[in-house]
């Protein structure tokens, strides 16, 4: 885990447009319920975008994450 959030904060581009959504604060990576508040959906729709590949989970142990840098590819999609 550790090493995929330091692998984020590298790939951050002070060129790349970051999407500003109110209530999204950074955080290198997001739990399935912050996901969830922050585009308006229920947890099955998430789990439907893992499926078709929208979203990549990251697993540690029983807990779902997810990074920043995957948040912000969807929401310019």
């Amino acid at each position: 885990m550790r090493e995929e959030v330091e692998a984020a904060k590298k790939n951050t581009n002070p060129k790349s447009t970051l999407y500003e959504t109110p209530g999204m604060t950074y955080k290198p990576v997001y739990k399935i319920s912050e996901i969830c508040e922050i585009f308006h959906i229920t947890k099955p729709t998430i789990y439907e975008w893992i499926k078709h590949g929208k979203l990549k989970p990251v697993k540690i142990q029983s807990r779902v994450f997810f990074l920043h840098n995957d948040i912000q590819q969807l929401l310019k999609s």
